[in-house]
């Protein structure tokens, strides 16, 4: 009997996945001007602090962690929170620990947003967001992120006839990429609009640790536990080399809704882990986070040097390990892009792919290793009328 070709369609939800980041640049394939000539990659946010010393792995650190072992990780973690945010909450029924951000967005899309429902993000913003909606089969009302109210984000539609009957919104403090922070009145007039219209509110805050600021916590605002729960790295948070590790503060059904997606596919958090966890807490903020602040900084003045030598005009906030610039005439942000790839193989990401208030921007990560930036300036000066076409 013959075997028929099965034809293998996708779920419609696949092809409504807004595109993710890194989609506009240009590919390393490509010929360009300068031929063998290594690339210098701004555009990634590659996290560099590694492994340090010898580990003693062994196979117990690689069994999955007790309940008891993270009943004591989420103690610390509540003890953390007291003394970092003034914030008490139930290790038991308002911390959950799982996979990395993106993994723990997505669990909290799948917890709570259900076909057809209305969930703010912002725009300008972090694209998982609104693929993360896609996924879940909601629909996205942007709230504006813009250069007008210097990058602080307009809430106002949360008041609006939409607000009555969205569900969630979802907040990046601080801010991928322009590094803006909502302050306490703003998050408390947010929690309060909140509570009115009965949306709940989930705080991305995976860069809160990496400046030497200390942005507010959601959490910390009156009603803030009440009406949301908040995001964060392992890793980024307090130190850790760049491990799938992140964990979520906030509303007890929240957490509640967690455990349930979790129970779907678990992913066991090692005791490796747990133990690089705790130590780094007790120890926060430890040697390597300063390190880290220091190499962000240094790395920052470079940028400058290489933002004055391209006419980009400095924006955003000194609070996120990115710097964001605005492109002389305010011409298109890929074109912007393209240019500095084949003029001198330099990879910047294209503001327009935040969203339509990126266009005429462009990001730079300050994670790479600081001699990147040293041969961006020097490739650059060499070549001054190869990106004379970026000035407008």
């Amino acid at each position: 009997m013959p075997v028929k070709k099965v034809v293998i369609e996708k779920a419609d939800r696949v092809y409504q996945l807004p595109p993710p980041l890194f989609t506009t640049l240009p590919k390393e394939k490509e010929k360009t001007l300068l031929k063998k000539t290594d690339i210098l990659n701004f555009s990634k946010f590659s996290w560099p602090l590694e492994m340090e010393g010898e580990l003693n792995l062994n196979a117990d650190s690689l069994k999955p962690a007790s309940e008891s072992t993270l009943a004591n990780l989420k103690h610390e973690l509540a003890s953390w929170f007291e003394k970092h945010h003034g914030v008490q909450l139930d290790r038991d029924k308002e911390i959950y620990i799982g996979g990395g951000v993106r993994n723990l967005i997505l669990n909290i899309g799948l917890a709570f947003i259900d076909r057809g429902e209305l969930v703010f993000v912002p725009e300008l913003g972090y694209p998982h967001y609104k693929r993360t909606v896609a996924a879940c089969g909601g629909d996205t009302v942007l709230y504006r992120v813009s250069a007008k109210s210097d990058w602080l984000p307009d809430f106002s539609t949360v008041s609006s006839p939409i607000g009555r009957i969205a569900r969630m919104l979802f907040l990046n403090s601080p801010h991928n990429p322009t590094g803006a922070v909502s302050n306490e009145k703003d998050l408390n007039n947010l929690a309060a609009r909140a509570s009115k219209e009965n949306v709940i509110i989930i705080n991305d805050a995976a860069y809160q640790s990496l400046s030497d600021a200390k942005p507010p916590s959601l959490l910390s605002v009156k009603a803030g536990t009440k009406i949301g729960a908040e995001i964060y790295s392992f890793s980024y948070t307090f130190g850790l080399p760049s491990l799938p590790f992140g964990f979520v503060a906030g509303h007890s059904e929240i957490i509640n809704g967690l455990n349930q997606i979790a129970s779907l596919s678990p992913q066991p958090v090692l005791n490796l882990y747990c133990d690089l966890a705790l130590e780094a807490i007790r120890t926060f903020p430890n040697q390597p986070l300063k390190s880290l602040h220091r190499r962000i900084s240094d790395n920052r003045a470079e940028a400058m040097k290489l933002f004055d030598l391209l006419e980009l005009e400095p924006s955003g906030y000194n609070t996120v390990p990115f710097m964001w610039g605005r492109i002389a005439g305010r011409r298109s942000s890929i074109i912007a892009a393209k240019i500095l790839y084949h003029g001198g193989k330099i990879v910047a990401l294209p503001g327009s792919e935040f969203g339509e208030s990126g266009e005429g921007y462009l990001r730079f990560s300050l994670t790479a290793p600081p001699e990147t930036y040293v041969k961006a300036i020097q490739r650059i000066k060499k070549r001054q009328h190869l990106f004379s076409r970026m000035e407008g």
